[in-house]
């Protein structure tokens, strides 16, 4: 860590929890030049002042670094919401190791294709489960 950014890591902020609602609301309005959502905890009010005040403090704008860092966390998830050609799901079950390949046409098990996991996981377990789930991935990653 920078000298610059541990010396901010070290500041004593202010204590949130003791303002009251509208002095939070309107930090809030200040922060993202916006009004608060209507119907606002002061959980959520707490969080996003302490997150707008530590982006100013490093001297970023609030605002701009939320809607940066939402662009970044969308491309992130679309890039990784598929399983790449060639990758490989290893799942241990009852002793034995089991290995499923991602192919174009869908997954390889035992050299044969299925288009989902979910006929595999059912192979290998006998009984009826979620393939992503046995596999340990999210169902957005199923081909």
């Amino acid at each position: 860590m920078s000298h610059e950014l541990l010396d901010i890591a070290c500041k004593p902020m202010k204590d949130l929890t003791r303002d009251d609602i509208r002095a939070l609301k309107t930090e809030y309005q200040r922060l993202y030049g916006q009004p608060s959502p209507v119907r606002t905890s002061r959980t959520f009010l707490t969080g996003n002042v302490a997150w707008g005040l530590q982006a100013e403090a490093m001297g970023q704008d609030p605002s701009k670094l939320r809607e940066k860092l939402l662009k970044r966390f969308k491309r992130i998830k679309q890039t990784k919401g598929r399983l790449q050609i060639g990758a490989r799901l290893i799942r241990e079950w009852h002793g034995t190791t089991y290995q499923v390949t991602v192919t174009r046409k869908g997954y390889e098990y035992n050299n044969q294709t299925y288009s989902s996991l979910t006929p595999i996981a059912q192979l290998i377990t006998g009984s009826h489960v979620s393939g992503p789930r046995f596999f340990g991935i999210s169902k957005s990653h199923d081909r």
